[in-house]
């Protein structure tokens, strides 16, 4: 007699069976992201300039046979620039001692050999292979990093194709970055993004520290079509703002001839943005944007360099709005932005704890009162002016020395007959997140006006360069109430 199987029984059984049937023939999933060029750099890419194309892989296994190609292609379909890896990334094809790459952690250099900086990509057995600027790519089971060359920078590389054609400086234009993965030889993944190769119209020029001032600028950069500068410059290789897998690593390394060369590129044959805050005389804002703008000739050309600052001096004051951003007008060479009383009484040193001592007048007008013998300061700032091209510097490392600028400030303090000349010097200290910054064209300056001075005071501003020279502009004056 044959026995009745137990229904509940079959059906496990037999979903049992379909799931161990078919598990083997389910692949996995691939599939890829470009995340840089960003869609914000993505826009507008200068001739010549390199780029890094970065992203994330997913559903890799290591033990999968694949290969990653990237091509830039022309809209046609044509393909002018090539790279492709036929394995993961191996550590040791990483010259960490390039001679030119700067590395700040100490002098062990190998987490730099799972970093993934396609700059340094090289097969180890050939050393001379480093040159091939067709090999810079590299990808592990999470990543992928590519330097694609503008055809212009060649220290230390040969800038040809793999078959040895020679890459010429990309013309403008728009193109399309493809990346394909293969697995065994067959595509099992791809993404493309559009970008353009051209002149950006207006780019802004500013030091991207502190937080507050960064966001400060990139709203008023959004708000008035102005490109930031956001993306990773080809040389600069922090993985931590870029890949998951380093979110807490603070691995760092640069190539500085090369990150400099491409930052300048960003900044010719368009409208330079100066947003004056915060600039050390050795920062690539001051050095290699400023730089290059001088050597344009274009500091004082308004239809190709604008400084602006903000209204009060800093981004925000606690217990105050945010600062506006104002505009240096074309005969404006000083600003006068903020008036401190209760100061320390030491000139260009600023500290958090200085302004919360202090009590400020925010945009100081006119009849502001002042006791007699009370301390306060005056914070300000200058723009930059041009230099004559025989006193400008190119270094080899891309940067550029001038050192033609606004240094003193000459103050005329007068009530009827009574007059004094003071002169103080530029060149601020602010301390920011518990370090000293160094700022090349801000001041405060510190006073105390006695009793001879009671009443109806006049204090007048000059800028004077460093041999002395006057900067007339429009009249920079405050009048106070000493009482």
């Amino acid at each position: 007699m044959r026995k009745k199987l137990n229904v509940g029984v079959y059906l496990l059984f037999l979903i049992g069976f379909l799931c161990s049937a078919f598990s083997v023939q389910v692949a996995a999933e691939y599939s890829i992201n470009i995340s840089i060029p960003s869609k914000e750099q993505a826009c507008v890419i200068p001739p010549g300039k390199d780029f890094y194309v970065l992203g994330d892989l997913y559903g890799v296994n290591t033990k999968d046979n694949l290969t990653l190609t990237v091509d830039l292609l022309t809209l046609k379909g044509d393909a002018v620039r090539s790279f492709r890896s036929t394995s993961f990334h191996k550590p040791e094809n990483t010259n960490v001692n390039y001679k030119f790459l700067s590395y700040y952690a100490g002098t062990d250099r190998r987490p730099l050999y799972s970093s993934l900086m396609p700059d340094l990509v090289y097969d180890r057995n050939n050393p001379d292979t480093f040159k091939d600027a067709w090999r810079k790519i590299c990808f592990d089971t999470h990543h992928f990093a590519v330097l694609v060359s503008g055809g212009a920078y060649n220290r230390d590389l040969n800038l040809n194709s793999e078959r040895g054609n020679s890459w010429k400086i990309l013309p403008e234009g728009e193109y399309k970055i493809v990346v394909k993965l293969l697995k065994d030889g067959s595509e099992v993944a791809k993404n493309v993004k559009n970008i353009k190769i051209g002149v950006s119209k207006d780019i802004a020029c500013f030091r991207f520290s502190p937080a507050n001032h960064y966001r400060q600028i990139e709203k008023y950069a959004k708000r008035n079509g102005i490109k930031i500068l956001s993306d990773p410059l080809v040389g600069f290789w922090h993985p931590a703002d870029n890949f998951s897998e380093f979110h807490n690593s603070s691995l760092f390394a640069e190539i500085l001839p090369k990150w400099r060369w491409n930052d300048l590129t960003e900044y010719q044959n368009n409208h330079i943005h100066l947003f004056d805050y915060n600039i050390s005389e050795t920062s690539a804002t001051y050095q290699v944007e400023i730089g290059t703008a001088q050597k344009q000739g274009i500091i004082e050309n308004n239809d190709r360099f604008t400084s602006y600052y903000y209204s009060y001096g800093e981004p925000q004051i606690e217990g105050a709005k945010s600062a506006e951003i104002l505009k240096f007008n074309r005969d404006e060479f000083l600003a006068l932005t903020r008036l401190d009383l209760n100061s320390d009484g030491n000139d260009n040193m600023l500290e958090p704890s200085k302004l919360k001592k202090s009590t400020s007048i925010l945009s100081p007008k006119e009849n502001e009162i002042i006791s007699v013998g009370r301390k306060f300061a005056i914070t300000g700032l200058v723009k930059p002016i041009q230099n004559v091209q025989s006193s400008i510097i190119s270094n080899s490392d891309n940067t550029f020395d001038f050192k033609h600028r606004l240094s003193a400030v000459r103050y005329i303090i007068s009530k009827g007959n009574q007059k004094e000349i003071i002169i103080k010097n530029i060149g601020l200290t602010r301390v920011l997140e518990g370090r000293k910054r160094q700022s090349i064209l801000e001041f405060e300056h510190e006073f105390k006006l006695d009793s001879k001075w009671r009443g109806n005071v006049e204090l007048r501003a000059e800028a004077l360069d460093e041999t002395g020279k006057t900067y007339h502009s429009r009249p920079v004056k405050l009048k106070l109430q000493i009482a």
